[in-house]
């Protein structure tokens, strides 16, 4: 269960900076499209985050 938890959180995360991307871009507001590079970016450290924990157990 945690696992689909931590999946549904990522993709709300993406879809989250997509949206920022798309709104700040149409209104020209910095402050959005900084809000969604900062989504995006824990985005990509959740997913890298769940390859490493894999890699660690392993071991």
């Amino acid at each position: 269960m945690e696992i689909v938890m931590r999946w549904i959180l990522l993709c709300l995360m993406i879809v989250a900076a997509i949206g920022c991307y798309l709104i700040g871009s149409a209104t020209g507001m910095v402050v959005l499209i900084i809000l969604g590079v900062c989504i995006e970016l824990a985005f990509w450290i959740g997913i890298l985050n769940t390859k490493r924990k894999k890699t660690e157990n392993n071991v």
